[in-house]
């Protein structure tokens, strides 16, 4: 592109920051996001921009970079959401850590984020790989409960 004298924009970033973070390679995901800001651009306030990223650490276990990255969204004063907490309640899932899960589940019920089927499974889940199956029990009825 810029050979041809034409000079990348939001979205020729986003595409290719996708497109790393889509082959688990974060680093490179990272780079492309934050370039973003060093050419005076800006990625668009809606989680789509982001969400390539932590969905991507999550999935890697790379969880601390994840958490990063919903830091940036706190400042650009994108909320986290029922979406974003669900993949980052997936990435605690995988790695078995049912007490960051239950916090975050915390933090959903003071920011005021409702959880959904796809919340309370995940929750679920992280409590039985950890092998907390009265908590697994409890969940799975709340989460009843609570889309009835």
């Amino acid at each position: 592109m810029l050979l041809a004298g034409i000079s990348p924009n939001e979205h020729t970033y986003t595409t290719i920051m996708h497109g790393y973070a889509s082959l688990g390679d974060t680093g490179k995901a990272f780079e492309y996001f934050y370039g973003v800001k060093s050419d005076g651009l800006e990625l668009d306030v809606f989680t789509y921009d982001y969400e390539a990223l932590f969905k991507a650490c999550c999935k890697l276990g790379r969880m601390q970079s994840a958490l990063a990255v919903t830091k940036e969204m706190n400042a650009q004063n994108i909320r986290r959401n029922t979406f974003v907490s669900n993949i980052l309640i997936d990435g605690w899932a995988r790695r078995g850590d049912v007490w960051e899960a239950a916090d975050l589940m915390q933090q959903m019920r003071q920011e005021g984020v409702q959880p959904d089927i796809h919340t309370y499974t995940s929750f679920i889940n992280v409590c039985c790989k950890a092998g907390d199956m009265l908590s697994a029990m409890k969940n799975s009825s709340k989460g009843w409960k609570h889309l009835e």
